[in-house]
């Protein structure tokens, strides 16, 4: 049997916990990993046991004797928070686990980039791309030929049809859909129970039924 790979969850708050769940049910299902922590910026957290984890420091953690076999997995929500922190973990040189819960669905012809996660409820059918550290939350499904960028955040529900494009860094909220064969632009916020039947610009914020750009950033 293969020794276990401890992983370190970047973050301790809500989201970091439910991206715990993920570890703790891989290595249930005999995925040889095993959650060692977790790392947060903010000092009054370290040392504090959290589920089923002790919050062991900050980044600078990483650079301690014997710590070159752990990988890391993102458990922060915000795609630009995420994006800023996983930076720094990889000037360290640091690596990152994919995950992809026991109780997930999904095809042979699904792509997962590095640091992705993929919750319990999740199906994915054919011939999808996921790029690295997006997160796909409870209950997503994702249709045929999908492409989803990196460091983008399904929410809980999120109903993407056939042929649809996520970019880069958005944030899709709880409950939203995306008919087929539209396109989300970089950095884009879909509001939660949105239902998008056309595609969006890059930077915007778009919410409703059928939903509408209230905002051009």
């Amino acid at each position: 049997m293969s020794a276990a790979v401890p992983v370190v969850v970047l973050g301790a708050g809500g989201h970091a916990r439910e991206i715990a769940d993920v570890v703790l049910a891989c290595a249930a299902a005999g995925q040889p990993l095993q959650l060692l922590g977790y790392l947060d910026d903010d000092a009054r957290k370290h040392g504090s046991t959290i589920h089923a984890g002790v919050v062991l420091g900050d980044l600078s953690w990483l650079d301690g004797p014997g710590r070159d076999e752990v990988c890391l997995v993102s458990g922060i929500g915000s795609p630009a928070a995420r994006r800023r922190v996983v930076a720094a973990a990889q000037a360290r040189g640091r690596r990152f686990v994919t995950l992809v819960h026991p109780h997930a669905q999904r095809t042979d012809e699904v792509t997962l980039g590095e640091g992705v996660v993929v919750t319990a409820g999740c199906v994915l059918t054919h011939a999808i791309r996921i790029g690295a550290h997006t997160h796909v939350n409870r209950c997503t499904t994702i249709g045929h030929d999908c492409v989803v960028g990196a460091f983008v955040h399904l929410a809980p529900g999120v109903v993407l049809s056939g042929n649809v494009t996520i970019e880069d860094d958005c944030d899709v909220g709880t409950h939203a859909t995306v008919i087929q064969g539209l396109t989300v632009g970089r950095g884009s916020i879909v509001g939660a129970g949105a239902v998008v039947v056309r595609s969006l610009p890059p930077q915007c914020t778009a919410v409703g039924v059928p939903a509408r750009v209230i905002k051009q950033r």
